[in-house]
């Protein structure tokens, strides 16, 4: 089995992955009842699919039918299935068994709506196959799991804090970035917060962040809420020497920015703060507001 993404959060949704081997089966079809399902941290259980699936016999001496002739409809597998048997824990032997099946078998897909209220923590997949009184489970079994997480950031006597509520592991980075600089290895920081770990944060920049969830989730470490300069990617950029012409993509609306616009729609990047950017040139900064050529937006 495979689920994407292997670490999410409460109320996203997780795809699961469903090979339904047949190439084993050469004499005779199968009936079995296949169970499929989820099982939370508290051991609850969500069933996704319970029901008979039917398998008739995979098709003998392959290597004999007549040149271009198609034997199985094309699966249209995602790489990304792929990948994950590929970085799994079973053996060398189990994944070419599994790699070879692949167009032989059934793909079956799930999505398991994550509940807003979820229990944190390691989520395994159920996948039994009951066949004449004996169950198979899955030959992924070892990482047929996902786990939801979350994680907390505070200040504790001035100190800033993470916190990680969850009872597994939560890996996560500090960038401390530099608005113009390239990021280099020294200002990055990748750990794991231990389960239910309250940790100090170091960092030395006012635009370090802190991301986890596979890094979906990036959360400045900035105290306080702040807003944000951004571009309105809407507008298409003419550069001339000295000159920064703008034209909208869907109307006639076009301007040219003077000198200290420029400074300011240059530097709006999504990371440098609006206080900062109006304070070069307040009339500049809100003419540009105004027209929509940059926005704002608080985190």
């Amino acid at each position: 089995m495979s689920i994407f993404p292997k670490r999410t959060r409460r109320g996203q949704t997780v795809t699961i992955h469903w090979n339904f081997n047949t190439a084993h089966l050469f004499d005779h079809p199968v009936y079995p009842l296949v169970r499929i399902g989820v099982i939370d941290p508290l051991g609850h259980t969500t069933i996704l699919m319970e029901d008979y699936v039917l398998a008739l016999p995979s098709v003998c001496d392959e290597e004999n039918r007549d040149p271009g002739q198609p034997l199985h409809l094309n699966k249209n597998l995602p790489l990304m299935v792929t990948a994950d048997y590929l970085s799994g824990k079973q053996s060398k032997e189990r994944l070419v068994d599994i790699l070879q099946n692949i167009q032989s078998g059934r793909h079956y897909y799930w999505h398991y709506q994550v509940p807003t209220d979820a229990p944190l923590g390691k989520y395994t997949l159920l996948s039994e196959v009951i066949s004449e009184g004996q169950i198979r489970l899955s030959k992924t079994a070892a990482d047929d799991h996902f786990f939801v997480e979350e994680l907390e950031l505070f200040e504790e006597d001035g100190v800033p804090m993470a916190y990680n509520p969850s009872p597994e592991p939560l890996p996560v980075k500090v960038i401390n970035y530099v608005p113009g600089a390239r990021l280099r290895p020294d200002n990055i920081q990748a750990f794991e917060l231990a389960a239910g770990e309250k940790r100090r944060l170091d960092f030395n920049s006012p635009y370090s962040y802190m991301m986890y969830n596979e890094e979906r989730e990036m959360l400045p470490l900035r105290q306080g809420k702040h807003s944000r300069t951004f571009k309105n990617t809407t507008w298409l950029r003419l550069d001339k020497p000295g000159k920064i012409y703008l034209f909208h993509r869907s109307d006639e609306l076009a301007y040219e920015l003077t000198p200290a616009q420029q400074r300011i729609w240059l530097a709006a990047d999504g990371v440098r703060l609006a206080g900062e950017l109006s304070a070069l040139d307040p009339d500049a900064y809100y003419e540009l507001l105004a027209k929509n050529i940059i926005g704002e937006q608080l985190n």
